[in-house]
């Protein structure tokens, strides 16, 4: 979508205003009208971006987290994640060693997003 020179000199003034919101006292009247239209447009715009950016993220299922990750996500310590993950249902255990225990464990984002889907975070 090309943007007129009017609509990139009202973006240009709305992120002068986010920076110094004080500004907005000495606008010129007549220059409101257009900066709502930018603002309305803006949050049309934003709305289409984040939509492509969950869509890319929902669509990537090869994305995987470390327990720092999760553990941050969750804002939970390391080690309850690594205890608690595989009765979550958020760990992926990819190797055990002779007594059993994990050794190697990732935490795919498809099975991350299903827990916070039907949990919500801790």
């Amino acid at each position: 979508m090309q943007m007129t020179s009017d609509s990139i000199r009202a973006r240009a003034e709305l992120l002068a205003l986010v920076a110094d919101p004080a500004q907005v006292a000495r606008l010129p009247l007549d220059r409101i009208p257009t900066l709502r239209a930018a603002i309305r447009a803006l949050h049309r715009d934003l709305a289409a971006v984040e939509e492509a950016l969950d869509a890319r993220w929902q669509a990537d299922d090869s994305v995987s987290f470390a327990a720092a990750e999760v553990a941050r996500r969750l804002g939970c310590s390391i080690d309850l994640v690594r205890e608690k993950g595989e009765a979550w249902g958020i760990a992926k255990v990819l190797a055990r060693d002779e007594r059993g225990r994990p050794t190697r464990v990732t935490y795919p984002k498809p099975l991350f997003d299903v827990f916070l889907r039907s949990r919500g975070p801790l």
